[in-house]
């Protein structure tokens, strides 16, 4: 088995501008090669993705919670006018917002009162 911890052989890259011997350039490139081998197998069983993966997936998600979060004065701007205090105003719009986000949750687990 070729070992991918690069500590337990610290001797294997060359000081700059010289070449290694033919064993160190050997076990340098089965240690590559068990790496590739290892990252291969690891994105094939899900423990590890591409940055460019996550990174557009995440971007997709921010963008629908600021659509949601967005569209809420638009679509309940008549019954936050219909509040009579700035306590209701306050209760109203965090029912919206926790509704909003919600929805967009994977889980659906509901934190709103019930009768609220």
């Amino acid at each position: 088995m070729v070992s991918l911890d690069r500590s337990s052989s610290p001797d294997l890259e060359p000081p700059a501008g010289s070449l290694l011997d033919m064993k160190s350039a050997l076990l340098l490139e089965q240690n590559a090669k068990a790496r590739i081998k290892q990252l291969d197998f690891d994105e094939r069983s899900g423990s590890v993705v591409e940055i460019a993966v996550v990174t557009a997936r995440v971007g997709k998600e921010y963008a629908a919670v600021r659509r949601k979060l967005l569209a809420l004065p638009a679509e309940h701007a008549p019954s936050i006018h219909r509040c009579k205090t700035v306590a209701d105003v306050q209760e109203r719009l965090r029912v919206l917002i926790t509704r909003a986000l919600e929805e967009l949750t994977a889980d659906g687990g509901s934190t709103i009162p019930t009768g609220v």
